[in-house]
């Protein structure tokens, strides 16, 4: 019986022990014991703790197992032979699994997060804050998977995935159950796959050295989860309200309503906080150093960086969004960490046009609605170049030389954008015949003015009979505010077109 008690007893350290498998090879660079000298090939099959928190490896080496001190893995070099093992290589480097093994894995505390990460991207996608796109979301996560494996493989959970956020600023953040969330406005400012791998990698660096983690454990106080996502919810109505009571609502290039999904979605930063934002100086710089090893390691341009962020700088600076730019206490400037990268020239990738044209033109119509005429002329410059420009493109051509000058050379011009887009014929578009009628009664054509009134008040009725299955609507029987003032509004215009 006492034998036994002696075995019992014996075994509790051992239950105590937390554990992380990493499998991975090396070449011993320094002599660590008697029988490990340098030159041999080892293992490390795991890192383990005792009762007491010491960390020790368990090293495979000819084909004995040997437990050493964590310490002394800096005597290994270790290969890496794929983007699971590289991972694991740098969160051994960056003390991530010693943090990890000490503070213990939370196990609890991780799963609330994944649970929060869950109610957000629920909210997002039944509030429209989404853009779908089928053909990028699988180009973006090619792009993901070739800088992270799809999942963890050292215990901690999380699954990695993609999704575009109608964002009109250049932003991206990962929430803690491995979800990217990638703006809008920054897939429509950087201009090549390498700027974009280079700033996916220093937010996934983020994540996979459990920044939020350790920025959650050393918050003093942290506000309850229902209190949250309540304040949340209104904040984003809140800011609906304003952004529906604002006239921007009224054009709307690919569609009717703007509603929620076109915001400008400033409450993004406040979704990071929730989750363990703002990093900290040493934790950007250290994830920026990952992404451009990482960059090196997939053979791809590792001051692609560099150029993305300046980009992101340089979009800052023309909008004068002057607080993005300043550094304080707990964030480094974007030239505190240009400086600090490999710099170089810009990368620029008429491809990458190609493929995002799409959020390129949405993204330039936030530009317009937020006055941003610049930046919106940018982007429009950009899918005329490679030859993608559609529809709503021309018409925001023609619309922003409206806003800009009024001389009959600009104004033909606007109207040769409009007769353009009406050519194109590939996303028919009933804005086109409210702009080219605005353009000819500047041009004091005003019969080939009336007429396009008269086709505009046609579209917007069949729109409206789509909405509300009533051909001939009465006053009250209009499917959306939008359609019944735009109706109101052209009927006034037809009336006073002849004393204009």
């Amino acid at each position: 019986m006492k034998k036994l008690l002696l075995i019992f007893f014996g075994l509790i350290p051992i239950a105590l022990f937390s554990q992380v498998d990493l499998n991975l090879k090396g070449v011993v660079n320094k002599k660590i014991n008697g029988a490990i000298r340098e030159g041999d090939s080892v293992e490390l099959r795991s890192l383990i703790t005792d009762e007491y928190f010491n960390i020790s490896a368990i090293l495979i080496h000819q084909e004995k197992t040997v437990m050493v001190d964590y310490k002394q893995l800096d005597r290994v070099d270790f290969r890496t032979e794929n983007i699971d093992e590289f991972w694991k290589v740098e969160c051994l480097h960056k003390s991530i699994y010693e943090y990890a093994l000490k503070k213990g894995m939370q196990y609890e505390l991780r799963k609330e997060l994944i649970e929060e990460s869950l109610q957000y991207l629920s909210y997002a996608e039944n509030n429209d804050l989404f853009y779908h796109d089928s053909y990028l979301e699988t180009y973006l996560f090619s792009l993901a998977y070739k800088i992270c494996p799809d999942r963890l493989l050292d215990g901690r959970s999380g699954v990695l995935g993609v999704r575009i956020l109608k964002d009109l600023n250049p932003d991206l953040f990962i929430l803690p159950n491995g979800t990217m969330c990638i703006g809008t406005g920054l897939l429509a400012t950087l201009q090549s796959e390498e700027e974009l791998m280079a700033i996916m990698a220093s937010e996934i660096s983020h994540y996979l050295f459990d920044h939020y983690l350790v920025n959650i454990n050393k918050a003093a106080t942290r506000q309850k989860r229902a209190e949250f996502w309540a304040a949340f919810a209104t904040g984003v109505a809140a800011a609906t309200d304003i952004y529906l009571a604002s006239e921007n609502r009224y054009y709307t290039p690919g569609g009717l309503t703007m509603g929620i999904g076109i915001l400008a979605f400033s409450l993004a930063e406040s979704v990071n906080d929730r989750f363990g934002g703002p990093y900290t100086y040493e934790q950007i710089f250290e994830a920026d150093r990952s992404a451009v090893t990482l960059m090196d390691f997939i053979k791809s341009d590792s001051k692609a960086l560099s150029s993305a962020l300046k980009r992101i700088r340089n979009y800052h600076s023309l909008n004068g969004n002057y607080y993005q730019l300043m550094s304080n206490i707990n964030r480094p400037g974007f030239d505190e960490r240009i400086s600090a990268l490999l710099g170089g020239a810009e990368f620029n990738n008429s491809h990458y046009d190609v493929k995002f044209s799409s959020v390129i033109s949405f993204n330039a119509i936030l530009e317009f609605n937020n006055n941003h005429y610049l930046s919106c002329q940018n982007l429009l410059d950009r899918n005329m170049a490679v030859g993608v420009a559609t529809e709503e493109d021309y018409i925001l051509n023609a619309m922003l030389l409206m806003r800009k000058t009024n001389t009959e050379a600009t104004n033909t011009r606007a109207l040769q954008y409009i007769e353009t887009a009406e050519k194109l014929n590939i996303t028919p578009n009933i804005n086109l015949q409210k702009q080219k009628a605005l353009v000819l009664i500047r041009l004091n054509k005003k019969e080939e003015a009336r007429k396009s009134l008269e086709e505009y008040k046609k579209l917007l009725l069949q729109e409206n009979s789509k909405i509300t299955g009533i051909d001939n609507p009465g006053p009250l029987s209009f499917g959306s505010s939008y359609i019944r003032q735009e109706f109101e509004w052209t009927q006034k215009m037809l009336l006073k077109i002849d004393k204009l």
